[in-house]
């Protein structure tokens, strides 16, 4: 028996007992209050009690049961509710045999997990149905349902969270477009000189709180197409009517000071458009007055395009007005309307009259060949003269059918179109085309019949000896070779291959024989023929031309070096008597009258003593032409010469488009030298100009509107300086542009190699250079004091002086300069900057009270953007603006224009806690004058800031030394270090896509080269989050473009990337939270065993760097060695920097720290949290170049000992990208370590986004080796 009976058996009988006992305390009360039949039946009246009472316990305890059933019974529903909504499977499986209480319990708590999964899920949705609520009434659009049974899946979440990112980039989108529509409105209302006074036009133009609507923008967008069609209206009246002017002005023979007064007119506004048409009535009405005048001058136009457009004289007597002498304002009309109508008769048809052009040339050059041929003396040439016409004539015989076919071709669509004949001189194209090759037909056979009747004729017998015609010998190469080797025994040199072959002149012959093509016409390889008198010095050596192969010379054979049988080419023959040879030698004869001796590498010099400006010296290249196969692009000239040294005959020609840029580089120097010769403001001369890259901030890169250097040059790498003086021109620029700027400059300019210890600085050259008393002219806006200072001295010591030019030369002679940029600049929120404006501030202004400073002036423009939260756009790949920042102790000055403060830039004063005083940009100069009156204290003002700015302060008030906010900015606060290691895990997975998507391409062999593989690689990084824009143009090089350090694929330099070829990317972006800057170099293909050896020596100074321990505020420079050991053990090198500091989506070159051989004045050395590029490298000229880069974060060394208190520190890389394997030759463990921390942080990321291609490619990348 179990205990549950017993203890019932117990119960039992204790309620028998208590029964018992209380019936018989019951009959004894009740004896003796009641009688005995009361008594009788209160006894039996008791079973009815104990029975009622059992009754209702047994009720109650029913109605419990029914209780517990029915909330199982809902616990299963809600069970079941809580699997449809939440789209889970799971069963409710209690023990069988539970007490029902139990089971009750059990099935509460088993669902109470689920019940809080399903209000958060509730509260969820909630939240997102209140975002797209608000979202949706900003933007008018219609809200998306969420279904309430069953709830929304994750997957259904997620989907909506993408809508509401839709929503959200809908807004920023619309906000963006507001603000552009807004600016551009407001400019065409500048342009138009009008304001508007409608309510709703200003609520649309200038209301702070308008609803970002469809509505709104439509109405904005039509605001703005109308004011975009009246600015049209405007420029197009404005355009006719300077047109008009000017012919006007031509008729009338207008004086110059009027042209030059509405020259200054060139601004498209209502101003401008009022002028002009003040000035065409007053010429209209003056052309009424000179009416026969006018009409004579339009008929000597009518006259020249008649001409042009190939009229025939009875198309011409059509206009019987041309001959009338009634002079009246319809005559005159008449005369115009007939010149418009010329004038556009042949622009339409301007390819037709090209063609009927390059016919007739093509024809001539013809017939001049075949009259050639029958010259027996061309038989007495052995400098290959025969195969050059033959040549000649197969291009001509090539090119002529074709030239013939175009032109009837378009003639056809002509008549096609028009709906009547085109003529030329009054007979049809084809007519003349058919005629002229009849007329050459029956010239030909005349020719035969009168050769066949010379056949039939007999020679005497004694002159019927066969000769072979052999050229008239003269002492001419043996002139020319006595002066070589005089030549070689003063220089010591040995004369070039080509020297030895050349002919040089006789006094009894002349050089007209020999033919030199028009594209040889330079003034640096074209002599003019001229008869040698008495020899007093040795001759200018011109080189026309290398012969390929082998050449017969003075019986015996001379064999070519293979280098300069690969740039052997053939010139092409002229006629000499031809036209257009004729106008080519004038032009060049004249050129070569007005310039100053020519110091190209081009001919023989003898050295000179005391040569101030001789550049033979290995700092100095003498950049001459270059003569290159035809197939060759212009990019590729300077990579297919020697070395250009004095004393060396090179073989040159000009393609056309160094010859156009010579042609530029020309009159550009020209006109610089013009105005040095009296400056226009000061009337004073210069006998130099130095024009830096620098602009008015000293900035790296610049905008187009600053590129006055690249102007004046053609060189547009972002280091260097162009010094002019008034008979030369240089460009001074370091190892990383060596190469680029040998290819972009033309023979007027002489590269100064910077960096080399034989290399001087400007000031020391110009020194040297300049006479006693010279002066160096330089925009003081654009040199720096720390530039300006030593310079000076530099000068003064040779009695010359460094002047500041206000005015900037080069934008006077720049007629089509890029205006300046004026962007609106935008808020960069605290979760991204991590500090407030106002605690900026502060710490700034406790580094100022350090230095008992009261004022300091900021003129670096990152560190602008930096202090006050902003980001603009004014510089490309820099988010950064134009403008001066002076901070006191009390107040803060912004020297900027209005137009680029955010519309929200009061909210951002506001919620920064700091008040901005806005001032005109241009106004910086006036307002710190007024300080330093205002005030007795100190100015803190960089030395690497404009030297016209330092000048205003005198010595003793002027504090020169990096700004605060350089540190400030450099060592980046916890937000900031956070930002740009995500930035850069998210870049990490753009450049995996990347480089997963390029392996695949090349591997199928499909067309990729260098601009659309970083055009694909842009648009993987477009796609992350925060994403800004690139931080520099994309170094994405192939083959030996890598070898140019800043390399920039373009149209004519662009490269295919093929497994045959390394290939070297170097590329970064912009994110709101850090700004990244990688480089990685692939082979697609198998590398040589010598790639392998250059790639690992690069990597292993890569490694040195990455896991260098040091002490803290060591300068970069002391650690530059560790990185190129591995390339000193065997006598290789790189011409940059090891690594530079990286802003914080801010410029991606950040200074002052850096890693490198160069001292820099301002290093405060390497400290914690500074973030610097590591990126050692090699580059072999014309063959490949190898890079790899990464950014590093400056942490806390882990070691025993820390440099007896100054602090341990090493370096954590941030950049996540794997580095090629198969390019390395040996293992290595650091290697493998990174490549684990790149897979596991990488490989989760490409997993969520379902990229397995991606990841499949990084896990094979990231293998341990």
């Amino acid at each position: 028996m179990d205990n549950y009976c017993q203890v019932q058996e117990q119960v039992e009988a204790e309620i028998a007992k208590i029964t018992h006992e209380s019936l018989s305390s019951l009959k004894s009360l009740w004896d003796e209050t009641f009688e005995k039949e009361i008594c009788e039946e209160n006894v039996r009246i008791m079973v009815d009690h104990v029975r009622a009472f059992y009754d209702e316990i047994i009720e109650e305890t029913k109605s419990r049961k029914a209780v517990i059933l029915s909330d199982i019974q809902k616990l299963h529903e809600e069970a079941s509710t809580i699997r449809r909504l939440l789209h889970v499977d799971f069963e409710l499986s209690p023990k069988k045999g539970l007490p029902l209480h139990n089971l009750r319990a059990h099935l509460d708590e088993s669902l109470k997990a689920l019940r809080g999964q399903l209000k958060r899920r509730k509260e969820e949705i909630t939240e997102l149905l209140v975002e797209q609520e608000s979202l949706c009434q900003e933007l008018g659009e219609e809200c998306r349902d969420l279904v309430e049974d069953p709830l929304p899946t994750a997957e259904d979440l997620e989907e909506f969270r993408r809508h509401l990112g839709t929503l959200k980039g809908i807004k920023q989108e619309r906000i963006a477009q507001v603000l552009q529509l807004r600016k551009e409105i407001k400019l065409n209302l500048m342009t138009l000189e009008i304001t508007l006074t409608s309510e709703s036009d200003l609520a649309l133009l200038t209301g702070h709180k308008l609803p970002i609507k469809k509505n709104n923008l439509r109405q904005l967008q039509e605001m703005k197409e109308e004011f975009d069609g009246l600015c049209r209206d405007l420029s197009s009246h404005i355009e006719t009517m300077q047109k008009k002017l000017v012919i006007l002005w031509d008729y009338l023979e207008v004086d110059d000071e009027v042209r030059q007064y509405f020259s200054k007119f060139t601004e498209i506004c209502q101003t401008t458009h009022d002028k002009l048409r003040a000035e065409l009535d007053r010429c209209e009405t003056m052309k009424k007055q000179n009416i026969k005048k006018i009409v004579d001058k339009i008929r000597e136009e009518i006259v020249h395009w008649w001409d042009k457009t190939l009229k025939s004289d009875l198309e011409i007597s059509r206009f019987s007005n041309f001959t009338s002498e009634l002079y009246t304002e319809d005559l005159l009309s008449l005369h115009e309307i007939e010149l418009e109508r010329l004038k556009i008769f042949y622009a339409n048809n301007e390819r037709i009259f090209d063609l009927i052009e390059e016919r007739r040339l093509l024809w001539e050059q013809m017939l001049a060949l075949e009259k050639s041929a029958s010259n027996p003396n061309r038989f007495n040439n052995r400098g290959g003269q025969l195969l050059r016409e033959e040549k000649e004539r197969k291009k001509v015989a090539s090119k002529l059918p074709k030239i013939e076919a175009q032109l009837v071709e378009l003639v056809q669509k002509y008549e096609a179109t028009e709906g009547k004949k085109f003529m030329m001189r009054g007979q049809f194209v084809e007519d003349v085309i058919a005629n002229d090759h009849e007329k050459r037909k029956q010239e030909k056979e005349k020719v035969m019949s009168a050769r066949k009747m010379v056949k039939g004729t007999t020679p005497l017998m004694g002159n019927s000896r066969l000769l072979t015609p052999m050229p008239n010998r003269t002492n001419a190469t043996g002139y020319l070779s006595t002066v070589i080797r005089q030549k070689a025994k003063t220089t010591g040199a040995k004369p070039a291959p080509s020297v030895k072959r050349k002919m040089g002149p006789h006094p009894e012959e002349s050089l007209a024989k020999r033919s030199i093509l028009k594209d040889l016409a330079s003034p640096n390889v074209f002599v003019k023929p001229r008869t040698v008198k008495k020899v007093t010095k040795p001759p200018k050596i011109v080189a026309t031309m290398h012969m390929a192969g082998k050449r017969r010379s003075s019986g015996r054979h001379r064999r070519l070096s293979g280098r300069n049988r690969s740039r052997g080419s053939i010139p092409k023959i002229r006629e000499p008597s031809t036209d257009s040879d004729s106008t080519s030698y004038e032009f060049f004869e004249t050129y070569l009258d007005g310039r100053s001796p020519c110091r190209s590498s081009m001919m023989l010099k003898p050295p000179v003593e005391n040569d101030k400006l001789n550049p033979d010296t290995p700092h100095c290249s003498k950049l001459p032409p270059t003569r290159t196969p035809a197939s060759a692009s212009w990019w590729e000239l300077a990579d297919k010469t020697t070395s250009h040294s004095w004393g060396v005959v090179d073989t040159c020609e000009y393609p056309s488009v160094l010859l156009n840029q010579m042609m530029a580089t020309t009159k550009k120097l020209a006109a610089l030298r013009g105005l040095m010769k009296k400056i226009p403001s000061t009337g004073e001369a210069i006998d130099a100009y130095i024009i830096p890259t620098d602009d008015a901030h000293q900035s790296e890169y610049i905008c187009d509107h600053d590129n006055r250097r690249s102007y004046i040059c053609g060189f547009d790498g972002s280091s260097g300086t162009a010094v002019v003086t008034t008979t030369d021109a240089y460009l001074w620029t370091d190892g990383r542009y060596y190469d680029q700027a040998t290819k972009q400059l033309d023979s007027h300019w002489t590269l100064m190699k910077d960096g080399l210890p034989t290399t001087p600085s400007i000031g020391a050259f110009l020194a040297k250079s300049l006479t006693k008393g010279s002066k160096v002219g330089v925009d003081p806006k654009l040199i720096s004091f720390r530039t300006w200072a030593p310079m000076k001295n530099e000068l003064e010591a040779a009695d010359c002086d460094l002047v500041p030019v206000r005015e900037n030369l080069i934008d006077i002679i720049w007629t089509d300069q890029p205006p300046q940029t004026s962007n609106t600049t935008i808020v960069h929120d605290i979760k991204f900057t991590g500090e407030t404006v106002n605690k900026k501030l502060e710490s700034i202004r406790s580094s100022l009270k350090e230095k008992n400073v009261e004022v300091l002036i900021v003129t670096a423009l990152d560190e602008i953007a930096w202090c006050l939260n902003l980001r603009g756009s004014d510089i490309p790949y820099n988010p950064v603006f134009f403008a001066y920042l002076i901070v006191t102790l009390d107040k803060v000055f912004l020297f900027i224009d209005k137009n680029k403060l955010p519309e929200d830039f009061a909210v951002h004063e506001s919620a920064n806690d700091v008040k901005i005083e806005i001032k005109p940009y241009d106004n910086i100069e006036a307002f710190i004058g007024e300080l330093l009156g205002q005030t007795t204290g100190k100015f803190w003002i960089s030395p690497a800031s404009s030297f016209c700015l330092n000048h205003l302060i005198s010595e003793k008030r002027r504090v020169q030394e990096i700004t605060p906010i350089n540190i400030l900015k450099a060592i980046k606060n916890p937000v900031e270090v956070e930002g740009m290691k995500m930035s850069h895990i998210r870049d990490g997975v753009a450049l995996c896509q990347y480089f997963a998507w390029l392996s695949d391409a090349v591997a199928k062999e499909e067309a990729v080269d260098e601009i659309s593989g970083a055009t694909k690689l842009e648009s993987f990084r477009a796609k992350q989050d925060h994403y800004m824009g690139l931080s520099f143009t994309t170094i994405s090089s192939s083959g030996p473009n890598g070898a140019v350090i800043h390399y920039r694929p373009t149209e004519e330099t662009n490269r295919p990337i093929t497994t045959k070829e390394i290939y070297l990317c170097d590329s970064g972006a912009q994110y709101k939270d850090g700004t990244t800057d990688v480089t990685r170099t692939w082979h697609f293909g198998t590398p040589t065993e010598y790639h392998k050896d250059c790639f690992t020596r690069v990597l292993k100074g890569q490694i040195t760097i990455a896991t260098a321990i040091f002490p803290r505020k060591v300068k970069g420079q002391m650690l530059d060695s560790l990185a190129r050991k591995a390339l000193w053990d065997v006598g290789l090198d790189y011409k940059h920097g090891t690594g530079h500091g990286i802003g914080h989506f801010l410029n991606v070159h950040e200074g002052p720290m850096q890693i490198g051989m160069r001292v820099i004045p301002d290093d405060p050395g390497l400290q914690e949290n500074m973030f610097v590029s590591n990126e050692p490298g090699y580059y072999e000229s014309d063959n490949f170049g190898i890079r790899i880069e990464d950014i590093v974060q400056i942490v806390k060394a882990n070691i025993a000992r820390d440099f007896d208190g100054r602090g341990a520190l090493s370096f954590e890389t941030i950049t996540m990208c794997p580095i090629q394997t198969k390019m390395i030759n040996a293992a290595i463990k650091h290697l493998n370590d990174y490549h684990k921390r790149v897979f596991e942080t990488l490989g989760p990321l490409l997993k969520k986004i379902n990229d397995d291609f991606t990841y499949n490619w990084l896990k094979n990348e990231t293998q341990p080796i």
